[in-house]
Protein backbone atom coordinates (compact mmCIF):
# COMPACT_ATOMS: atom_id res chain seq x y z
CA UNK A 1 0.00 0.00 0.00
CA UNK A 2 1.04 3.36 -0.77
CA UNK A 3 2.64 5.63 1.95
CA UNK A 4 -0.63 7.91 3.51
CA UNK A 5 -1.00 11.47 1.25
CA UNK A 6 -0.14 13.33 4.21
CA UNK A 7 3.31 11.77 4.48
CA UNK A 8 3.93 13.28 1.01
CA UNK A 9 2.26 16.37 1.17
CA UNK A 10 4.86 17.29 4.49
CA UNK A 11 7.63 16.07 2.02
CA UNK A 12 6.29 18.69 -0.44
CA UNK A 13 6.18 21.45 1.94
CA UNK A 14 9.59 21.47 3.07
CA UNK A 15 10.08 23.85 0.41
CA UNK A 16 7.78 26.13 1.70
CA UNK A 17 9.14 29.68 2.53
CA UNK A 18 9.01 31.18 5.66
CA UNK A 19 5.72 32.79 6.72
CA UNK A 20 8.38 36.02 7.82
CA UNK A 21 9.59 36.09 4.41
CA UNK A 22 9.11 39.70 2.77
CA UNK A 23 5.83 40.66 2.16
CA UNK A 24 6.18 42.61 -1.34
CA UNK A 25 2.82 42.38 -2.11
CA UNK A 26 0.46 42.27 0.63
CA UNK A 27 -2.67 43.30 -1.11
CA UNK A 28 -2.41 39.91 -2.91
CA UNK A 29 -1.47 37.80 0.38
CA UNK A 30 -4.55 39.51 2.04
CA UNK A 31 -6.57 38.26 -0.74
CA UNK A 32 -5.73 34.88 -0.94
CA UNK A 33 -5.97 34.64 2.35
CA UNK A 34 -10.02 36.11 2.10
CA UNK A 35 -10.65 33.75 -0.47
CA UNK A 36 -8.94 30.74 1.66
CA UNK A 37 -11.75 31.93 4.72
CA UNK A 38 -14.37 31.53 2.40
CA UNK A 39 -13.55 28.63 0.74
CA UNK A 40 -13.73 27.11 4.59
CA UNK A 41 -16.73 28.42 5.26
CA UNK A 42 -18.07 27.09 2.09
CA UNK A 43 -16.86 23.63 3.14
CA UNK A 44 -18.96 23.58 6.55
CA UNK A 45 -22.40 21.82 6.54
CA UNK A 46 -20.94 20.06 2.88
CA UNK A 47 -20.47 16.67 1.63
CA UNK A 48 -20.50 13.98 -1.40
CA UNK A 49 -20.50 16.59 -4.59
CA UNK A 50 -20.93 19.56 -2.79
CA UNK A 51 -17.36 19.36 -1.36
CA UNK A 52 -16.14 19.77 -5.27
CA UNK A 53 -15.92 23.48 -5.15
CA UNK A 54 -14.70 24.62 -1.83
CA UNK A 55 -11.87 21.52 -1.87
CA UNK A 56 -10.93 22.74 -5.54
CA UNK A 57 -10.71 26.49 -4.52
CA UNK A 58 -8.75 25.75 -1.44
CA UNK A 59 -6.53 23.68 -3.47
CA UNK A 60 -5.93 26.64 -6.52
CA UNK A 61 -5.30 29.20 -3.28
CA UNK A 62 -2.54 26.57 -1.46
CA UNK A 63 -1.22 26.80 -4.86
CA UNK A 64 -1.11 30.97 -4.92
CA UNK A 65 0.06 31.47 -1.33
CA UNK A 66 3.33 29.18 -1.95
CA UNK A 67 3.98 30.74 -5.18
CA UNK A 68 3.32 34.37 -3.52
CA UNK A 69 6.05 33.71 -1.11
CA UNK A 70 8.53 32.28 -3.75
CA UNK A 71 8.10 35.42 -5.40
CA UNK A 72 6.78 33.61 -8.87
CA UNK A 73 6.42 36.01 -11.59
CA UNK A 74 5.01 33.82 -14.06
CA UNK A 75 1.60 34.26 -14.08
CA UNK A 76 0.37 31.37 -12.02
CA UNK A 77 -0.49 33.08 -8.95
CA UNK A 78 -2.80 35.28 -10.81
CA UNK A 79 -4.52 32.14 -12.44
CA UNK A 80 -4.43 30.35 -9.11
CA UNK A 81 -6.73 33.15 -7.40
CA UNK A 82 -8.80 33.60 -11.02
CA UNK A 83 -9.80 29.94 -10.52
CA UNK A 84 -10.76 30.25 -6.59
CA UNK A 85 -12.84 32.67 -7.47
CA UNK A 86 -14.64 31.55 -10.12
CA UNK A 87 -15.30 28.03 -8.65
CA UNK A 88 -16.99 30.19 -5.09
CA UNK A 89 -18.95 32.20 -7.06
CA UNK A 90 -20.23 28.79 -9.43
CA UNK A 91 -23.72 27.88 -8.40
CA UNK A 92 -23.67 24.72 -9.70
CA UNK A 93 -21.07 21.41 -9.22
CA UNK A 94 -21.13 21.29 -12.60
CA UNK A 95 -20.03 24.68 -13.52
CA UNK A 96 -16.94 24.18 -11.41
CA UNK A 97 -15.85 21.51 -14.16
CA UNK A 98 -14.23 23.02 -17.19
CA UNK A 99 -10.68 25.20 -16.51
CA UNK A 100 -8.49 27.30 -18.48
CA UNK A 101 -5.52 26.06 -19.60
CA UNK A 102 -2.93 27.21 -16.64
CA UNK A 103 -0.03 29.32 -17.83
CA UNK A 104 3.55 28.73 -17.04
CA UNK A 105 2.30 24.67 -16.54
CA UNK A 106 3.40 22.12 -18.55
CA UNK A 107 0.97 19.19 -19.14
CA UNK A 108 2.94 15.77 -17.84
CA UNK A 109 1.25 12.70 -16.53
CA UNK A 110 -1.42 12.24 -18.82
CA UNK A 111 -2.63 8.99 -17.36
CA UNK A 112 -3.31 10.88 -14.54
CA UNK A 113 -5.07 13.42 -15.79
CA UNK A 114 -7.28 10.69 -17.77
CA UNK A 115 -8.03 9.30 -13.91
CA UNK A 116 -8.85 12.39 -12.52
CA UNK A 117 -11.24 12.30 -15.39
CA UNK A 118 -12.82 8.87 -14.90
CA UNK A 119 -13.39 9.48 -11.13
CA UNK A 120 -15.10 12.46 -11.59
CA UNK A 121 -17.51 10.94 -14.00
CA UNK A 122 -17.68 7.94 -12.51
CA UNK A 123 -21.41 7.45 -10.33
CA UNK A 124 -19.32 7.14 -6.88
CA UNK A 125 -18.11 10.87 -7.52
CA UNK A 126 -19.39 11.79 -4.27
CA UNK A 127 -17.64 9.72 -2.38
CA UNK A 128 -13.97 10.88 -3.57
CA UNK A 129 -15.17 14.24 -4.51
CA UNK A 130 -12.11 16.44 -2.53
CA UNK A 131 -9.71 14.17 -3.43
CA UNK A 132 -10.04 14.56 -6.80
CA UNK A 133 -10.41 18.13 -6.51
CA UNK A 134 -7.33 18.35 -5.03
CA UNK A 135 -5.80 15.83 -7.93
CA UNK A 136 -6.96 18.00 -10.76
CA UNK A 137 -5.18 20.87 -8.53
CA UNK A 138 -1.82 19.24 -8.02
CA UNK A 139 -1.41 18.19 -11.56
CA UNK A 140 -1.38 21.57 -12.90
CA UNK A 141 0.83 22.70 -9.88
CA UNK A 142 3.47 19.57 -10.70
CA UNK A 143 3.21 20.65 -13.91
CA UNK A 144 4.03 24.26 -13.47
CA UNK A 145 6.98 22.48 -11.09
CA UNK A 146 8.35 21.02 -14.02
CA UNK A 147 7.93 24.19 -16.13
CA UNK A 148 9.83 25.91 -13.69
CA UNK A 149 12.95 23.90 -12.69
CA UNK A 150 12.71 20.30 -14.31
CA UNK A 151 11.33 17.13 -13.47
CA UNK A 152 13.57 16.84 -10.62
CA UNK A 153 11.54 19.91 -8.76
CA UNK A 154 9.11 18.03 -9.85
CA UNK A 155 8.80 14.67 -8.75
CA UNK A 156 7.66 15.66 -5.21
CA UNK A 157 4.14 17.79 -6.30
CA UNK A 158 3.93 14.32 -9.08
CA UNK A 159 4.04 11.82 -5.66
CA UNK A 160 1.70 13.99 -4.59
CA UNK A 161 -0.70 13.99 -7.41
CA UNK A 162 0.13 10.10 -7.52
CA UNK A 163 -1.41 9.48 -4.06
CA UNK A 164 -4.50 11.57 -4.50
CA UNK A 165 -5.12 9.54 -6.93
CA UNK A 166 -5.17 6.74 -5.48
CA UNK A 167 -6.69 7.70 -2.20
CA UNK A 168 -9.93 8.90 -4.93
CA UNK A 169 -10.18 5.45 -6.23
CA UNK A 170 -9.66 3.43 -2.70
CA UNK A 171 -12.45 6.30 -1.75
CA UNK A 172 -14.53 5.62 -4.45
CA UNK A 173 -14.15 1.48 -4.15
CA UNK A 174 -15.34 1.77 -0.35
CA UNK A 175 -18.54 3.78 -1.15
CA UNK A 176 -21.39 3.25 0.61
CA UNK A 177 -24.48 3.05 -0.97
CA UNK A 178 -26.72 6.14 -1.00
CA UNK A 179 -29.50 6.30 0.95
CA UNK A 180 -30.83 10.06 0.63
CA UNK A 181 -28.81 13.23 1.97
CA UNK A 182 -26.52 12.61 5.00
CA UNK A 183 -26.12 14.09 7.80
CA UNK A 184 -23.19 16.09 8.47
CA UNK A 185 -21.61 16.91 11.52
CA UNK A 186 -19.07 18.60 12.67
CA UNK A 187 -17.09 19.10 16.09
CA UNK A 188 -14.16 21.13 17.08
CA UNK A 189 -12.05 20.14 20.21
CA UNK A 190 -9.43 22.40 21.92
CA UNK A 191 -5.48 21.28 21.11
CA UNK A 192 -4.67 22.07 24.53
CA UNK A 193 -7.44 20.03 25.52
CA UNK A 194 -6.23 16.99 23.73
CA UNK A 195 -2.24 17.41 24.39
CA UNK A 196 0.23 18.72 26.57
CA UNK A 197 2.21 21.82 24.51
CA UNK A 198 4.00 19.89 21.55
CA UNK A 199 2.79 16.97 22.42
CA UNK A 200 1.18 14.18 19.73
CA UNK A 201 1.30 10.69 20.70
CA UNK A 202 -1.83 8.83 21.42
CA UNK A 203 -0.35 7.86 24.89
CA UNK A 204 -0.05 11.60 25.62
CA UNK A 205 -4.09 11.80 24.85
CA UNK A 206 -4.72 13.67 27.91
CA UNK A 207 -7.30 12.48 30.34
CA UNK A 208 -10.25 14.93 29.33
CA UNK A 209 -9.33 14.49 25.75
CA UNK A 210 -10.05 10.73 25.84
CA UNK A 211 -13.10 11.85 27.80
CA UNK A 212 -14.69 13.36 25.11
CA UNK A 213 -13.24 11.27 22.42
CA UNK A 214 -14.91 7.91 24.05
CA UNK A 215 -18.18 9.71 23.86
CA UNK A 216 -18.23 11.31 20.36
CA UNK A 217 -17.28 7.40 19.40
CA UNK A 218 -20.16 6.24 21.04
CA UNK A 219 -22.57 8.22 19.87
CA UNK A 220 -21.06 7.58 16.71
CA UNK A 221 -21.95 3.72 16.84
CA UNK A 222 -25.39 4.76 17.19
CA UNK A 223 -25.41 6.06 13.85
CA UNK A 224 -27.22 3.63 10.69
CA UNK A 225 -23.96 4.42 8.58
CA UNK A 226 -21.17 6.64 8.49
CA UNK A 227 -19.82 7.70 5.22
CA UNK A 228 -16.84 9.38 6.27
CA UNK A 229 -15.26 10.81 9.26
CA UNK A 230 -12.74 14.17 8.73
CA UNK A 231 -9.64 14.88 11.15
CA UNK A 232 -8.31 17.51 10.42
CA UNK A 233 -5.52 18.87 12.87
CA UNK A 234 -4.74 22.77 13.11
CA UNK A 235 -1.97 24.82 14.92
CA UNK A 236 -1.18 28.41 16.06
CA UNK A 237 1.18 30.22 13.29
CA UNK A 238 4.23 30.36 15.77
CA UNK A 239 7.09 28.58 15.34
CA UNK A 240 8.27 26.96 11.72
CA UNK A 241 5.82 26.05 9.08
CA UNK A 242 7.09 22.64 8.37
CA UNK A 243 7.12 21.28 12.03
CA UNK A 244 3.21 22.79 12.61
CA UNK A 245 2.35 21.15 9.58
CA UNK A 246 4.18 17.71 10.97
CA UNK A 247 2.56 18.17 14.57
CA UNK A 248 -0.89 18.87 13.25
CA UNK A 249 -0.60 15.82 10.74
CA UNK A 250 0.69 13.59 13.34
CA UNK A 251 -2.15 14.58 16.08
CA UNK A 252 -4.63 14.47 13.50
CA UNK A 253 -3.27 11.07 12.67
CA UNK A 254 -3.22 10.21 16.51
CA UNK A 255 -6.58 11.23 17.13
CA UNK A 256 -8.04 8.74 14.17
CA UNK A 257 -5.56 5.42 15.77
CA UNK A 258 -7.26 6.47 18.92
CA UNK A 259 -11.09 6.17 17.27
CA UNK A 260 -10.67 3.22 15.46
CA UNK A 261 -9.31 1.68 18.34
CA UNK A 262 -12.43 2.76 20.02
CA UNK A 263 -14.17 0.58 17.30
CA UNK A 264 -15.04 3.09 14.24
CA UNK A 265 -14.42 1.86 10.81
CA UNK A 266 -10.53 2.59 9.59
CA UNK A 267 -11.64 3.04 6.43
CA UNK A 268 -13.83 5.82 6.68
CA UNK A 269 -11.34 7.99 8.63
CA UNK A 270 -9.54 10.54 6.97
CA UNK A 271 -6.44 12.19 8.75
CA UNK A 272 -4.67 15.62 7.14
CA UNK A 273 -2.90 18.39 8.72
CA UNK A 274 -3.37 21.71 8.40
CA UNK A 275 -0.67 23.44 10.26
CA UNK A 276 -1.39 27.33 10.72
CA UNK A 277 -2.99 28.04 7.58
CA UNK A 278 -6.59 27.83 8.52
CA UNK A 279 -6.53 30.44 11.92
CA UNK A 280 -10.13 31.11 13.69
CA UNK A 281 -7.72 34.14 15.42
CA UNK A 282 -5.28 36.53 13.85
CA UNK A 283 -4.70 38.18 17.51
CA UNK A 284 -2.49 41.71 15.40
CA UNK A 285 -1.68 43.96 17.52
CA UNK A 286 -1.43 41.17 20.83
CA UNK A 287 2.23 41.66 22.66
CA UNK A 288 3.94 39.69 25.02
CA UNK A 289 4.89 36.15 24.18
CA UNK A 290 2.69 34.71 27.19
CA UNK A 291 -0.27 37.13 25.84
CA UNK A 292 0.23 36.27 21.98
CA UNK A 293 0.07 31.96 22.74
CA UNK A 294 -2.65 32.74 25.18
CA UNK A 295 -4.56 34.57 22.22
CA UNK A 296 -3.99 32.44 19.22
CA UNK A 297 -5.51 29.03 21.35
CA UNK A 298 -8.53 28.62 19.43
CA UNK A 299 -6.17 28.37 16.36
CA UNK A 300 -4.59 25.45 18.24
CA UNK A 301 -7.63 22.76 17.42
CA UNK A 302 -8.79 19.24 16.14
CA UNK A 303 -12.01 19.38 13.69
CA UNK A 304 -13.91 16.06 13.39
CA UNK A 305 -16.67 16.42 10.52
CA UNK A 306 -18.65 13.17 10.29
CA UNK A 307 -20.91 12.38 7.12
CA UNK A 308 -23.32 9.61 7.47
CA UNK A 309 -27.11 8.68 8.73
CA UNK A 310 -27.89 9.06 11.99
Amino acid sequence: MKAPIIALLLAFSLALPSAWAEDTDPATRQRIIELQRKAEQDLLGQSGEALYRPAKALAWLDLALHEYYEEDRAGIIEHAIAEAERLLAAETTEAAFDAPAPRAAEFIREDLWTKATELRKSRLFRCAAREIAQLEVQLVWAGHEKWESGWTHARPAVEVAENLAYEAEMAQRSCPPQTGAPNVEKISISGDALFPLNKDSVKQISAEGRARLEAFAIDLKKWKSIERIDVVGHTDRLGKPAYNDGLSRRRANNIRAYLIGQGLPADRIVATGQGGRNPLAQCAGVNGHISIVDCLQPNRRVEITISGER
